[in-house]
């Protein structure tokens, strides 16, 4: 199973002096390049919100900007918020959602006036639990901005204030209370499990879905999908309690319902980082990326700058941050 060691632990040696940019991944020294930022509990609750807040600043309103961020958080407990601009992902380290656990919040905004999140998107979160503030997170997003292997221990909510959003998408994800779509125009939900879904409008997708709300399109337009036929969820990075950091690659699942991680950890194989060439957009090129996936190695895509794009033609890659082509 992917992650069968315990991950509990501060993991220090993550923080230590970075690689040599480019080289191949030593997995106590992994150097994930300027745009990724790595929390561990041992920080300050106020120094992490600092280095969030610094982010969302520049993020919450860069629609079309070049600047890409990752905000990787080692297994623990964290008493934050976060506000998930464009060009963000929020990834926990835990084999389990559950080995990160957020009290606060965790929440995406509208970006135009009057609660209007249709051009809410190019954002995602992933691989903690959230015991949100108020008892309701709010992911107001559109475009299938993901929120993939989650815990959400209460209710979301999939607007702002009844304003317009425009789709989204969730994956073995586990909301504990009930999913508040209400005006989302369409939505897609994937092997996903909750307490009670509300609202409809133009398309509901529910595919996997153990308790899918009642009726049937057209009316309402729910689309269901008992069964998912055959999926592999996405590789994921975890942490154990040694300071090992791995690359899940999830099982292949045929006919699923429901979530990977019921028994804490999701089936899969495990590769070490240090068989991935970690990719960076100030260093790494096509050529530098397709001579290393020659010699057999796999390879780690860090967050991309829109201006300096690589295009690898290997496929042995995990894309593990949002990935966004270059404009053109």
């Amino acid at each position: 199973m992917c992650g069968n060691r315990v991950i509990n632990a501060m993991v220090a040696a993550l923080l230590a002096c970075p690689a040599i940019p480019g080289m191949a991944a030593n997995h106590s020294t992994p150097d994930f390049g300027p745009n990724v930022l790595i929390v561990n509990p041992s920080m300050t609750p106020s120094a992490v919100q600092r280095q969030i807040d610094q982010i969302y600043a520049t993020q919450q309103h860069n629609e079309f900007g070049s600047q890409r961020n990752a905000l990787l958080f080692l297994p623990g407990d964290y008493k934050v918020d976060i506000p998930v601009g464009f060009y963000t992902e929020v990834i926990g380290l835990g084999a389990s959602p559950d080995g990160v656990h957020i009290t606060g919040n965790v929440h995406a905004d509208a970006s135009e006036p009057n609660n209007n999140a249709t051009t809410t998107f190019w954002r995602g979160i992933e691989g903690f639990s959230i015991s949100p503030t108020g008892g309701a997170m709010q992911w107001a997003v559109s475009q299938a901005a993901p929120l993939r292997r989650m815990h959400i221990r209460g209710d979301i909510v999939l607007h702002q204030r009844a304003g317009w959003a425009s789709g989204g998408w969730m994956s073995d994800a586990l909301i504990e209370g009930k999913v508040d779509a209400g005006p989302q125009q369409q939505f897609i939900s994937r092997n996903t499990e909750w307490g009670s879904w509300s609202g409809s409008n133009w398309n509901m997708v529910f595919v996997g879905v153990p308790h899918p709300p009642a009726g049937e399109w057209p009316t309402p337009p729910y689309t269901k999908v008992a069964e998912t036929p055959i999926v592999r969820e996405k590789p994921f990075l975890q942490v154990d309690s040694a300071g090992n950091m791995s690359v899940c690659i999830p099982s292949l699942r045929n006919r699923s319902v429901g979530i990977t991680w019921h028994r804490g950890t999701t089936p899969g194989k495990t590769i070490p980082i240090r068989r991935f060439y970690i990719a960076r957009p100030e260093v790494d090129t096509a050529a530098t990326m397709n001579a290393v996936l020659a010699k057999g190695m796999n390879l780690l895509l860090t967050p991309i700058d829109r201006s300096n794009p690589y295009h690898p033609a290997g496929y042995r890659s995990v894309g593990t941050w949002l990935c966004h082509p270059a404009a053109g």
